[in-house]
């Protein structure tokens, strides 16, 4: 089990879905805003429209 290439993936998930869960009451906080590595938070209409 140590060796499933995929057990790296889902820490890796799950350590995602709690920094992001985390980080939902902070939603104006400038440097969350600009960060690049969220940019589907920016702006959620515009994936709809397209």
């Amino acid at each position: 089990m140590a060796h499933d290439p995929y057990a790296a993936l889902h820490a890796l998930v799950r350590a995602e879905a709690l920094r992001h869960s985390h980080a939902e009451p902070r939603p104006a906080d400038p440097e969350h805003k600009a960060d690049p590595e969220h940019p589907r938070e920016k702006q959620p209409d515009e994936r709809d429209r397209s």
